[in-house]
């Protein structure tokens, strides 16, 4: 409350007397107000009787995580923005390498989750906004150390440090390392290839498969197998579709709300009872159903190979 009264009051203030910014509520604060609401929406539900698991601190968190992020962004130029989302997803990757090395598994892949949805829009940040000069080199180290470097070190533990798991899990992140080296300095100039279609499997995507496999299957002869396969499709050259770009703008916009309120609850869930076996089955699911429905767009419009990438 002492966040938000000093940002939507002395902060605002200051900046629409003392500085050429805007005052307008940016997307932080927008999605902050709708987080807020269902707050307090959930906590009219909360009921001993109901028996709803009590959520409250992890939302009541993301709201002042916001509320700051609000604050914070109505001030700095916004040619800095893509660069701060940048920073904040390696920032993610680095607290999951933290959670692995401490075997909090379910917490790394949170960590990388969060990680994931800050890469989403920071490319949408930079198109709109405007970067700097390192700007997608930057973008690149982030993405290397959260979706490559994180689930190689979770391959490495799980494997207890032998030579096998070290040599697959060095495999794998050559193999990000590779696919965002490719996508800057050919596929993003690529005339051949259609905007929104990545040739090879995200990066992002190969985290959540990778981290799936990992924590679903005991059988560590699996999971790396599931490495192995995972690192193949990074260099490939199958096409995927851009979930960001042509995926969700498919969706209409009711819908990504009530997703994100479902994405929220998953997580507070699984912050509430790390069970990994269940996490790692909700990641792999979530990879099919991102493969399926990109196929079966590409499938169905060949419109949506020309989309704005």
């Amino acid at each position: 409350m002492i966040i938000e009264l000093f940002g939507q009051f002395v902060i605002r203030y200051i900046i629409k007397h003392f500085t050429n910014f805007s005052v307008q509520a940016n997307n932080f604060g927008k999605i902050k107000a709708v987080l807020c609401f269902a707050l307090i929406i959930y906590l009219a539900l909360l009921d001993d009787a109901l028996k709803i698991p009590d959520f409250t601190a992890q939302i009541l968190y993301g709201c002042i995580i916001l509320s700051i992020a609000s604050s914070m962004f109505k001030i700095i130029p916004n040619h800095f923005y893509a660069d701060i989302l940048s920073l904040l997803n390696m920032l993610c990757g680095i607290t999951g390498i933290f959670f692995v090395f401490n075997n909090q598994y379910v917490f790394a892949v949170i960590a990388i989750l969060t990680g994931q949805i800050f890469d989403l829009f920071d490319g949408r940040m930079a198109e709109k906004h405007g970067g700097t000069r390192f700007g997608p080199w930057f973008d690149d180290i982030a993405d290397l150390v959260s979706f490559g470097i994180c689930p190689g070190f979770l391959v490495m533990v799980q494997g207890n440090m032998k030579l096998f798991p070290i040599l697959l899990a060095i495999l794998y992140i050559l193999a990000i390392g590779f696919r965002l080296w490719r996508y800057i300095t050919q596929d993003k100039t690529d005339p051949s290839l259609p905007k929104g279609i990545f040739n090879g499997l995200p990066s992002p995507a190969g985290a959540i498969v990778a981290l799936g496999v990992c924590l679903f299957w005991q059988n560590s002869w699996i999971s790396w197998l599931g490495m192995l396969v995972t690192a193949g499709l990074l260099v490939s050259h199958i096409r995927f579709v851009h979930f960001g770009r042509v995926t969700l703008r498919r969706i209409p916009r009711t819908f990504i709300v009530i997703f994100g309120f479902v994405v929220v609850l998953i997580i507070t869930y699984f912050i509430k009872v790390p069970d990994q076996e269940l996490l790692g089955a909700v990641l792999l699911v979530s990879f099919l159903v991102y493969v399926l429905t990109g196929y079966k767009m590409m499938i169905r419009d060949d419109s949506v190979l020309g989309q704005e990438g």
